[in-house]
């Protein structure tokens, strides 16, 4: 018998062929873009649009997949060059930009997001409230911009049959390689397994607060800025006036982004130790190592030598972190609290706003006495030397929550605002009445494990 349906409706039609013209499905990888960002292709390739399924269908099952998939809780690095209403948005955990994204892209109300998401109307009220109060006026006009930008980086057909092409083929080897255990095979895993676990150190992990890497720096390089986030943990290092980052990000569990053994097409394969890996311009490195992803990226592109000098230098091994300032409970609209650690030996708690980064310390303890330190974290995520970045403006100022003094730096995540300077100021004024600080800030030995005094370390 003849299928008289469409060749688009067909099971066997292909739904991402760049002959296809759809608009459902353009304004599908668009919402993706909003939701994953860098990661939209992937999302989609995971959600492939069957036979006969409307947008409504096709985005609520889309939506379902992204709030499983916490491998992109957040779709950028410390600082975005977009406006800074874009870069709140990309920072949002994707729950919160799922919600933003279908009541003012999508233009759903309360109630039927309330109907998708399986939540209460109350609660999505209150969250949109909390979500919205910094955001300037008119409100819906920010935000509508905010995921305009997103929206206008939705991927191509291409490139998301390339993603399901590379999904297809994980699936393919992990069963391939399931299917070939059998009796004596089985029991011979099990003995290695066993005898792996009682020899050997596990593989490291980013579960908890704690730094999972170090970088023992080659010839000629010096260790600036340790940055642990909830989601992965940084290095940066300098040679005159070269820079690169050492990235390690968790394996989905914790919101890591790994492309297993499938680069992109303009990356070149190359080893890194015992494990493949892939270079991109000679200027980003990026492996596997057990459940984990490890990266170097250095500006401005030059010799690729020096990624693998780097990458040889890394030593995955745990170890806690302690810190003389914590925020265990931080107010509505504050994200992810952030540890770094200086190269003057200062440890600083960061905790963000649409407008600012705030960062908290204790005054460093020397022989003519106690003071802040002259200058706290910067955010950025891309080396880039070659290129003019321009100054984030920055206050800073001693202060004093409850239960102790502090030293506070604030830095403005695009112009100041003049108009909205008080507002900023009441934010910080309540925020610091979350902070608790260390009985003898001067003794590290009182300072608290960091899994005690911030956040679990773990996506929403």
């Amino acid at each position: 018998m003849v299928d008289q349906r469409s060749p688009d409706l067909r099971p066997d039609a292909d739904p991402w062929s760049p002959a296809r013209q759809d608009p459902d499905l353009d304004r599908l990888a668009e919402l993706a873009a909003c939701l994953a960002g860098d990661e939209a292709s992937n999302l989609l390739a995971r959600t492939r649009p069957g036979a006969g399924e409307d947008y409504p269908e096709l985005r609520d099952r889309l939506v379902r997949a992204a709030l499983r998939t916490e491998t992109y809780p957040v779709i950028v690095g410390d600082v975005d060059p977009g406006p800074p209403i874009v870069t709140w948005l990309r920072r949002l955990p994707v729950a919160d930009r799922v919600l933003l994204t279908l009541r003012f892209r999508e233009r759903l109300a309360p109630a039927e997001l309330a109907r998708i998401l399986d939540q209460s109307r109350a609660s999505i009220t209150a969250r949109l409230d909390a979500l919205l109060a910094d955001v300037p006026e008119p409100v819906e006009g920010y935000v509508s911009y905010a995921l305009d930008r997103l929206a206008a980086t939705a991927p191509d057909p291409a490139t998301i049959r390339r993603a399901g092409t590379a999904r297809a083929g994980r699936i393919a080897r992990r069963r391939r390689g399931t299917a070939g255990l059998v009796g004596v095979a089985l029991v011979f895993v099990i003995i290695a397994a066993l005898t792996s676990t009682l020899l050997t150190p596990a593989r490291p992990q980013l579960g908890g607060w704690h730094l999972g890497h170090r970088v023992d720096p080659p010839t000629g390089w010096t260790v600036g800025q340790i940055a642990v986030s909830r989601w992965d943990e940084s290095t940066w290092l300098r040679r005159g006036t070269e820079e690169c980052r050492v990235t390690i990000q968790g394996s989905s569990d914790f919101g890591g982004s790994p492309v297993r053994g499938e680069g992109p097409a303009s990356d070149r394969a190359v080893q890194v130790g015992t494990e493949t890996g892939w270079l991109s311009q000679d200027s980003n490195l990026y492996w596997d190592h057990g459940d984990l992803l490890a990266s170097v990226t250095c500006g401005p592109p030059g010799d690729a030598g020096r990624l693998f000098a780097i990458a040889e230098s890394i030593r995955f091994e745990s170890r806690p972190l302690r810190i003389p300032v914590g925020l265990p409970e931080p107010p509505l609209g504050v994200q992810e609290p952030m540890i770094s650690l200086m190269p003057d030996g200062s440890t600083w708690i960061t905790a963000r706003r649409i407008l600012f980064a705030v960062a908290f310390t204790v005054p460093l303890r020397s022989a003519s006495g106690a003071a802040c330190p002259r200058s706290g974290p910067t955010f950025r995520s891309v080396p880039d030397a070659d290129a003019e970045q321009p100054e984030l403006p920055v206050d800073r100022w001693y202060g004093g929550p409850p239960t102790g003094s502090i030293c506070v730096e604030l830095t403005w995540l695009g112009e100041p605002d003049p108009a909205r300077r008080t507002l900023v100021n009441q934010q910080v004024a309540e925020l610091m009445q979350h902070l608790v600080v260390a009985p003898d800030p001067d003794d590290p030995a009182t300072w608290f494990d960091a899994n005690a005094a911030l956040p679990p370390r773990q996506p929403r």
